[in-house]
């Protein structure tokens, strides 16, 4: 699991009500490095940056409802 680098995957190992069972300090590292990498804890977008993302994805959508209809 390390090797494919999934954060959903590593959060769910280092959350799990026994996480350091069978863990060595080598992978719980290796682990908590995967979280951070993939962007999950980071905490929430600031607003200037979701307005951009939000907008983008509105008008991709646009675009695409408009290929769609045009096919």
């Amino acid at each position: 699991m390390i090797e494919s680098g999934n954060g959903y995957a590593a959060r769910d190992v280092l959350t799990h009500p026994d996480p350091l069972a069978g863990l060595s300090e080598a992978h719980r590292q290796a682990l908590t490095s995967i979280v951070a990498a993939s962007g999950l804890r980071a905490g929430t977008i600031p607003a200037p940056l979701l307005d951009t993302l939000t907008t983008s994805v509105k008008t991709a959508g646009e675009m695409l409802a408009s290929a769609v209809r045009s096919a």
